[in-house]
């Protein structure tokens, strides 16, 4: 009976795709249309031909056995098998029919085509198309059943009504059941289940290099949990105790008391965030203070010399640490680390690349596309003498860059620094570890690497300035 229910799920699956595409470039699109691979189904019974447009979406559904997305357009499909035996027995068109009908009830407003029989893959199948809301979206789903040799498929697909959907019905006719049955990729469910009430306490490792110096710092800090309503998560963060060593053996004593003032007012009443039941981000609830505080903190200590350069620093730290900016921190922070994982199912091992839209703060609303690789590496021990398989190790890494970021980035330095001072190439690359529970998504350890790498040409000169930011964090509950 819960195979029969997978195509409702479609309904939800569809709210939480719609919002995740990043703009795209007219030449990546191409370059993308232009490549077609086999897909192969992860219970080992079907495959799909797919441009490149199409992405394997770990977190698309759990149930289906194919599930694609496409980030240029927001449009996705879900393949689901039927082996004899799953169902009661019906016909084929009996099958279809049921199916469809309850689909429908659960789109609000909901309309549906007659029944349409065709082919594909060379088997008997029948299509229909439903149309209708989800919230104030119009979706139009493709919804064909393939009565195969070994087994029924429903194959699915959807995007906003009044597009251009060719590619989903093109995707489509690429399907067909395999030859010869597979074996099964077994994969593995991520759950957010963070407890009502937790204290969690953590110790951290920093270091960050810049092209004149640097610094390390360690610390420890407490991490508490408490519920707030019946749907949301409030997390909270103090920091106890923290020491900042400078990494430049010739360090200027001026600058680095300005730094450890710095320091003392980040770590000081750290703002709260608010998640949902489900893992989603949902705000920062105290962040208005917090940011006026630090923003004077690093006003105070610019240097007094010249006026003109002064209020062009000064300028430029309130433009580019805004209360916006301090949000987009820690929402990027949830998101690396829990958010995109949830709900999850993942074949260990696997490598699933995917486009998602990339923030940097400074450039006010503008996205850039950022090519993301997810894998579950595998099971690992939570902690020394834990059980070898109770926590799994999990890896992100992505990257921004291309012609289009980094003309953002040249204008806005500009802006802020006049014409002498251009951007020639703009890039940031992130590596992200996590070891965390996989039914409840409670983290064990963090690593993640940064590296944002510029060209600037200025008073004739090109020069390549690379700040490499590395930071480990162990929890412990």
């Amino acid at each position: 009976m819960l195979k029969f229910l997978r195509p409702w799920l479609v309904i939800a699956a569809a709210a939480a795709l719609v919002a995740c595409a990043g703009p795209q470039s007219s030449a990546s699109r191409s370059a993308a249309e232009s490549q077609t691979r086999l897909v192969l189904s992860d219970d080992g019974w079907s495959e799909i031909t797919a441009s490149g447009l199409w992405e394997t979406r770990p977190g698309l559904s759990r149930s289906a056995d194919i599930r694609l997305s496409n980030t240029f357009d927001d449009h996705h499909l879900l393949v689901n098998t039927y082996r004899p035996g799953d169902l009661e027995e019906m016909s084929f068109e009996q099958m279809a029919e049921r199916i469809n009908n309850g689909m429908l009830e659960n789109i609000e407003a909901g309309r549906i085509s007659p029944a349409q029989a065709t082919t594909v893959g060379g088997r008997p199948a029948i299509a229909y198309e439903l149309r209708g809301k989800l919230g104030e979206l119009e979706l139009v789903y493709y919804s064909v059943m393939v009565d195969g040799q070994r087994a029924r498929y429903h194959l699915v697909g959807w995007a906003s009504a009044g597009g251009d959907s060719a590619d989903v019905r093109q995707l489509m006719a690429g399907f067909r059941e395999s030859a010869k049955p597979r074996r099964a990729q077994q994969r593995v469910n991520l759950d957010f289940k963070w407890p009502s009430k937790l204290k969690a306490r953590a110790t951290f490792k920093q270091k960050i290099v810049k092209r004149k110096g640097g610094y390390e710092m360690q610390g420890e800090m407490l991490m508490r949990v408490k519920p707030q309503g019946d749907d949301e998560l409030v997390i909270s963060t103090e920091v106890t105790r923290h020491n900042l060593k400078s990494g430049d053996k010739n360090k200027d004593k001026d600058f680095d008391a300005y730094l450890q003032d710095v320091l003392r007012t980040l770590m000081a009443d750290v703002p709260d965030y608010v998640v949902n039941r489900d893992g989603e981000f949902v705000r920062v609830t105290n962040l208005g203070e917090y940011h006026q505080r630090i923003q004077q903190s690093l006003i105070k200590g610019l240097p007094q010399g010249n006026p003109e350069a002064l209020a062009k620093a000064q300028e430029m730290v309130k433009a580019s640490l805004t209360e916006e900016t301090l949000a987009v921190a820690l929402r990027s922070g949830w998101n690396e680390m829990v958010e995109l994982w949830v709900d999850g199912s993942y074949v260990p091992g696997h490598r699933y690349e995917f486009i998602q839209a990339y923030e940097a703060a400074a450039l006010g609303e503008q996205e850039f596309p950022m090519p993301t690789t997810q894998q579950l590496v595998g099971s690992v021990p939570c902690r020394p003498n834990a059980a070898p398989t109770s926590c799994v190790r999990l890896r992100q890494e992505s990257r921004v860059d291309g012609p289009e970021y980094t003309a953002a980035m040249d204008a806005y330095v500009q802006s802020k620094v006049g014409q002498g001072v251009r951007v020639k190439k703009m890039e940031v690359i992130n590596t992200l570890e996590v070891i965390a529970d996989p039914r409840t998504l409670l983290p064990y350890f963090t690593h993640k690497k940064e590296i944002k790498r510029v060209t600037i040409e200025a008073e004739g000169k090109t020069t390549v300035n690379e700040d490499v930011e590395d930071t480990e964090v162990s929890y412990r509950y």
